[in-house]
């Protein structure tokens, strides 16, 4: 399956192609996409996390064709 991801700024995007997407197995859910795109699961509390616009948790399953944010929750300044 593939999800439409808007990531963090801090991470390199080299598993997610230049559209956006990145491709899951199916079933997945939030916590295997942090890993897909190498962001640790520890930093996961930093980041608020939504699937198709509503809150989420890791827990949280996947389907094709979602769009998955996050945003830094935490930020200098």
């Amino acid at each position: 399956m593939r999800v439409k991801v808007y990531a963090p700024m801090f991470i390199k995007t080299v598993n997610i192609d230049d559209d956006g997407y990145v491709e899951l197995k199916d079933g997945s859910r939030v916590k295997e996409l942090l890993r897909r795109i190498k962001i640790p699961v520890p930093l996961s509390p930093l980041l608020m996390c939504s699937v198709n616009y509503k809150p989420a948790k890791v827990s949280t399953p996947l389907e094709d064709g979602d769009i998955i944010t996050f945003i830094n929750i935490v930020s200098g300044g």
